[in-house]
């Protein structure tokens, strides 16, 4: 993973643990700033989670999918098309955020929900494209 790509994610995570959402929107690409409002992420996140403990820490990973690689299917992420606004020249890695619960408290659960994500350079900055909810695995 590109050390920009992870630092981004890194700070995207700890900005949803700490529920900074509008600070968390700085790190969108243009197309999703424009969609997806703070009270939208907040509500992605809480329904993402939904009866597991909030996020309290995360785990990044990824994988080696090109742009071409990355298909619509109704099980998995992407469960939608991506945006047109990501194309091969600035697509640069499919990823996910594994958050956890906190690992201070005492749930019982080791997971809280999975963030996947296509992350984009634009300007020279990673930012992230799409964005979607998942149950942990």
């Amino acid at each position: 993973m590109e050390k920009a790509v992870e630092e981004m994610a890194g700070q995207f995570a700890q900005r949803i643990i700490r529920r900074e959402y509008d600070s968390a929107r700085d790190l969108l690409a243009p197309w999703l700033r424009d969609t997806v409002s703070a009270a939208q992420l907040e509500a992605m996140v809480g329904e993402a989670h939904k009866d597991l403990p909030p996020p309290g820490d995360f785990e990044l990973d990824s994988n080696s999918c090109g742009l071409e690689d990355l298909e619509v299917d109704e099980f998995s992420p992407p469960t939608r098309p991506l945006p047109a606004e990501i194309t091969e020249q600035n697509f640069r890695q499919w990823m996910v955020i594994q958050f956890k619960p906190d690992p201070a408290s005492d749930s019982p659960y080791n997971a809280s929900f999975d963030l996947w994500m296509a992350v984009v350079e634009l300007g020279g900055a990673a930012k992230i494209g799409y964005m979607e909810a998942a149950d942990a695995d």
